[in-house]
């Protein structure tokens, strides 16, 4: 079960190539999220200079501030998601010095052969 303990740890973001895309999709969605805020924020800014776009404006903070706050879910979900993955350091049959079986017969099978 993925806790805060793993969570938010820099070195899982190149744990793996697993790791490493989950962390780019949410890099994007991150990404994403900032920039239709801030455009929210900029047309809603323009649009209070008339009195008659007011009301849109309005909305528009509305909006942008709800994707404001999305920014930090998603950056809580991505850490959780990234958290719950197995590291390859924590394997231990990758571990050094561990027992590679596999190789170690196809090492006897050629050397035999020759």
């Amino acid at each position: 079960m993925a806790s805060f303990e793993t969570a938010f740890n820099a070195d899982k973001f190149n744990a793996s190539p697993k790791h490493r895309a989950i962390y780019r999709r949410y890099e994007i969605a991150y990404t994403s999220l900032d920039l239709i805020a801030g455009l929210g924020f900029l047309v809603g800014s323009i649009l209070f200079f008339w009195k008659a776009t007011e009301t849109a404006a309005i909305w528009l903070f509305t909006m942008a501030s709800l994707f404001f706050f999305l920014r930090p879910l998603a950056r809580v979900s991505r850490e959780l998601e990234l958290a719950r993955l197995p590291v390859p350091e924590d394997d231990p049959a990758k571990q050094p010095g561990a027992e590679d079986t596999g190789s170690a017969r196809s090492g006897a099978s050629a050397a035999g052969s020759g």
